[in-house]
């Protein structure tokens, strides 16, 4: 029995069958809802830590996983399958259909997500064999649309670029796209960092411009110092004037006088005791 995601899948596509020849049909929503049952049944599975280097489909890999169910069902429909990689991706549908009014950067947004969800159960040889046109397109948004967009069409031309037969006739643009895809890396890195160190900063309706005067943050700082002992009770008595038969005697010490040369001594002052570099006395 198919799992619950498998079975939303199929009745999603199942309107699709019915309603997409009607005139003014819209496929975005579809597309939308697909893209996002798929991707979260891909985080799903993702969880359970697969083997990176297994690229089995996810069906063979764990038989029981609701992402390998909904894949199968979105590949049995090669009538959607073929809309959606030839028709859906082009940047001039609604014109051929005749339909005005109609923003195609959003189907193609949708069309390009949803495409690059099903990569894991597409063979890209089939999908972009002999369709220069669609690598023509896709390198087009990875140089030049806004985003999503170029990321989706990123996606898509990375997987194409792992046949070998495409990456030999698309060289030239291959290389083209290499410096380009590599400063856009930069830009990414170091726009992570800035808003990384923006994060950090306090933000000013937050500052505590008055927390030192803050008594219970001051009453909890200790100081580093020993902690002073605690008296007993006889301590106590002791401090009050008994208890205690010790004599101490109070006579003032004191302080022994710092020496002080006497310059008005006789012997001092007689010639022979004068030092050699001393000068005579006055």
């Amino acid at each position: 029995m198919d799992s619950a995601p498998a079975q939303e899948v199929t009745e999603l596509l199942k309107q699709w069958e019915e309603q997409h020849q009607t005139p003014n049909y819209d496929p975005i929503p579809t597309l939308t809802r697909i893209a996002e049952i798929i991707e979260a049944e891909t985080e799903n599975f993702m969880k359970k830590d697969p083997d990176p280097f297994d690229e089995r489909h996810p069906s063979r890999t764990d038989p029981e996983c609701a992402l390998g169910h909904a894949l199968k069902v979105m590949f049995k429909k090669d009538n959607f399958m073929t809309k959606l990689v030839n028709d859906y991706v082009r940047d001039t549908y609604y014109s051929r259909q005749n339909i005005t009014g109609r923003d195609v950067h959003k189907l193609n947004v949708a069309a390009c997500r949803l495409t690059l969800d099903l990569m894991p159960g597409l063979e890209m040889s089939v999908v972009f064999q002999e369709n220069e046109a669609l690598i023509h397109r896709l390198v087009n948004w990875a140089s030049n649309s806004p985003e999503p967009l170029q990321c989706y069409a990123t996606g898509l031309l990375a997987a194409a670029m792992e046949v070998q037969d495409i990456a030999t006739n698309f060289r030239d643009l291959n290389a083209m796209l290499v410096p380009l895809m590599l400063r856009r890396l930069h830009s990414l890195r170091n726009k992570q960092q800035e808003d990384k160190q923006q994060t950090q900063v306090t933000p000013p309706n937050q500052t505590r411009h008055f927390a030192r005067f803050d008594k219970k943050r001051n009453n909890d700082i200790k100081s580093n110092g020993p902690a002073p002992e605690k008296k007993g009770k006889r301590d106590r008595e002791k401090d009050e004037g008994g208890g205690s038969d010790m004599l101490v005697d109070e006579t003032p010490v004191k302080d022994p006088e710092t020496p002080v040369k006497n310059y008005n001594s006789t012997v001092a002052s007689s010639p022979e005791h004068w030092g050699m570099m001393s000068p005579p006395p006055r």
